[in-house]
Order: structure tokens, then sequence, then C-alpha cells
């Protein structure tokens, strides 16, 4: 499972304020069934001032609706960018997921001081 997150809210709080900074989540996974967290993403998507946009990369069950079938591309990102542009981004997946969306963010012309990783095995 691999997730790219763009957000500037604390995703563990339990109450969201309405002062907190609008909160764009691109979410990458294998297939719906590996969807960690849908109904907690989807609490936070109403309850605070947050946008979630699920990537299905294979198998698509059509569980998630409006999920996206494909892997997140530059254009996936250029567009969070404009929509976002002073958006800090939060990497989370593999090495090469991780690697591959760094790449991939700083095309974009986003600066090394706005992209924060963290990668797993």
């Amino acid at each position: 499972k691999t997730a790219y997150e763009i957000y500037q809210c604390d995703w563990s709080s339990d109450v969201c304020s309405s002062d907190l900074v609008p909160t764009l989540l691109l979410y990458s996974n294998r297939s719906s069934s590996d969807l960690p967290f849908l109904h907690e993403l989807s609490q936070h998507e109403h309850e605070c001032r947050c946008s979630v946009t699920h990537f299905v990369t294979g198998e698509n069950d059509g569980t998630v609706p409006n999920a996206i079938s494909h892997r997140i591309t530059a254009e996936d990102l250029a567009t969070a960018h404009t929509q976002k542009p002073d958006a800090t981004f939060f990497l989370c997946g593999s090495i090469g997921f991780v690697r591959d969306m760094r790449l991939l963010i700083k095309e974009t012309g986003v600066s090394e001081g706005d992209i924060f990783t963290e990668a797993f095995f």
C-alpha cells in the first residue's frame, strides 16, 4: 500500500477547527479493497476543510465512488500544486514510490524545502 499526501492540518485530531488550512490528500492504493482508513478519511472530509482523491492502480471494484483508475501522474500533481501553490508535500510509501513522486513534484516547481518524506519497506 502506498499513500501520497498533501496536507496542512492534523489528521490525527478528533476535532477539526474552522481555522484549519484547506487540505488536499491524494491517496494511492493497489485496489479498492486495499484502502485503509476509508471511513475515517470520509469523515474528515466532511468535518474538516479536506478534500480526498483516491487513486486505484489495479483492481477497482467500485467500492470508492469517484476513484481515479491510474497511478498519480505529473498532471495530477501539477493540478494539486495549482490548487494549493503554497502547500507542503508529505510523501509516504515504498522507497520507489517516494523517489518517483519526489521527482514528479519537483518537476512541477515545488521547492525541496516543501517536500517531506517517509519510506517503508
